[in-house]
């Protein structure tokens, strides 16, 4: 059973083999009619039953390279120039190959390189031509990259001035703010100054003019105070007058109410009135009646003269 199972699977790897080359010529035909997909599915299997054979390695790499796919390309090109079985041509054209596979992904120093050995192994017109162009590319990328640098040198400088500029710039202004804060203060102390000075000069002008009037008033105020007190003095003398002149006249009532009393009295003779000591005694208690009225009389004037207030030259009570 084991025997017939190894010899199946020996036939089976025999007849995958043999059809290799069919698959091949499938995958190359396909490559050929741009039919790349296709052309990628066929050539996997040949390349894994044939991981020695160049021609296979360098075919895997075209159709790679066709389709773009730079780095398998590169890896089936390095592998078929390194193949012991190939020939200096086919390793001359891997390299060819292989070259223009790096100056597709941008490493020209190293296309430079495979372009070189490939020209070591075979003189080739497209490899010197492509050698040349690859030359002169890393030369003007190499001058771009200097340019570059350079450039960015010089912005870098100009970006370093210019932050220096707006530095010193703030500086200055922070030191004309500064000033202006400074001028701003200073004309402020000097505005405030000058109104302190007028505000004086007004109090000094006003000082004279408020003693004036203060001197004036007061010398009005001590014209008026002799009128005030004449006046008062004046009534109270005419109070006094009225006073004496209704004493006058009860007096003068007193004594005619007297001789009347006297002329009857003289006229009814000794009819047992009252006779003339009655009357001198009538008399003297009229004459005391009129003295008490006199003395309170005195006594009201008296003390309607200190509550009277009379102002003085200084505001006080004057008699």
């Amino acid at each position: 059973m084991k025997r017939m199972l190894l010899y199946t699977v020996a036939l089976l790897s025999f007849a995958s083999a043999a059809s290799m080359p069919f698959v091949y010529d499938r995958a190359m035909s396909a490559l050929q009619r741009g039919n790349l997909d296709q052309a990628t599915q066929l050539i996997k299997p040949v390349v894994v039953h044939n991981v020695d054979d160049p021609g296979v390695l360098y075919d895997a790499g075209e159709i790679a390279y066709a389709k773009k796919e730079y780095a398998q390309a590169k890896g089936y090109f390095e592998q078929a120039g390194k193949a012991e079985k190939a020939t200096a041509q086919l390793k001359a054209q891997s390299y060819f190959n292989l070259a223009n596979t790096l100056v597709a992904l941008q490493d020209l120093q190293g296309a430079i390189m495979q372009y070189e050995k490939s020209l070591e192994l075979q003189e080739s017109e497209p490899a010197r031509h492509n050698l040349e162009k690859v030359k002169e590319m890393l030369k003007k990328q190499e001058e771009e990259k200097k340019q570059q640098e350079q450039e960015k040198k010089e912005q870098d400088k100009e970006k370093k001035e210019q932050e220096q500029n707006k530095q010193g710039g703030q500086e200055q202004n922070g030191d004309g703010e500064q000033k202006s804060d400074q001028q701003k203060q200073k004309n402020k102390d000097e505005g405030k100054k000058q109104q302190d000075e007028k505000k004086r000069q007004q109090e000094q002008q006003q000082k004279p003019q408020e003693q004036d009037k203060k001197e004036k008033q007061q010398e009005t105020d001590e014209q008026k105070e002799p009128s005030q007190e004449k006046d008062e003095q004046q009534q109270k003398q005419q109070e006094d007058d009225k006073q004496k002149e209704k004493q006058a006249q009860q007096a003068n009532n007193e004594q005619k109410q007297v001789k009347e009393k006297q002329q009857q009295q003289a006229q009814n003779g000794g009819s047992g009135k009252k006779g003339p000591m009655d009357a001198q005694e009538w008399l003297d208690q009229m004459l005391e009646a009129s003295e008490k009225r006199d003395a309170h009389a005195n006594k009201e004037l008296i003390k309607a003269t200190v509550n009277k207030k009379m102002a003085g030259s200084h505001d006080q009570n004057c008699w």
